[in-house]
């Protein structure tokens, strides 16, 4: 039972989270960003893995939900922006 729920869920997830991320403002989505990409880097930020980023901007893309930002390393911290040049897409 718990197997068929969470294939419903994973299967149907990407359509219920499109409207409420269209709808929730940019700088929300930036704040929840970086937060949450900084803790999932917080190692690699601490061990220089991502001075490749610095100066230059990684545009993702998540198709499923629409969301789309671009995020770039300043002084060992991830920059979460709406916009920007892109050096490289995801």
């Amino acid at each position: 039972m718990l197997d068929k729920l969470r294939s419903r869920l994973v299967h149907a997830g990407p359509s219920l989270m499109s409207v409420p991320v269209k709808l929730t403002p940019f700088a929300l989505k930036r704040q929840v960003l970086e937060q949450v990409l900084s803790w999932q880097f917080r190692q690699a930020l601490a061990d220089g893995e991502l001075e490749f980023l610095e100066g230059r901007w990684l545009s993702i893309h998540v198709r499923d939900i629409d969301l789309k930002w671009y995020t770039t390393v300043e002084n060992e911290k991830l920059i979460v922006s709406q916009q920007a040049d892109a050096d490289v897409s995801f």
